[in-house]
């Protein structure tokens, strides 16, 4: 048997570490950034301090990722190459009463 994803308009936001070191809960409030949840790094900067939970467990987010909210309202981050190969850009149809 073969099966076709039904269409499904998605919500996305692209992951822009300047903005998320700026004010992640400003821009990102999926995001939670764990350099301001622990202080056992100190300082140091980590690649991998930027995180979404998701329903397969917690999931880190890079720059350029895109955020993906899914049909349920859950989060989860998608790669720029695997996010352009799977959505394309959806423009809402203006309809006008005549």
């Amino acid at each position: 048997m073969k099966f076709q994803k039904k269409p499904v308009v998605v919500e996305v936001v692209q992951f822009d570490r300047t903005k998320a070191e700026h004010n992640v809960l400003k821009y990102y409030p999926m995001v939670t950034d764990l350099a301001t949840a622990t202080t056992a790094e100190g300082t140091e900067e980590r690649e991998d301090r930027f995180f979404i939970s998701t329903l397969e467990g917690n999931m880190i987010v890079k720059d350029r990722d895109y955020i993906i909210q899914g049909v349920n309202g859950e989060y989860y981050p998608c790669k720029p190459e695997i996010f352009h190969q799977t959505y394309e850009r959806y423009d809402e149809k203006i309809t006008t009463e005549s």
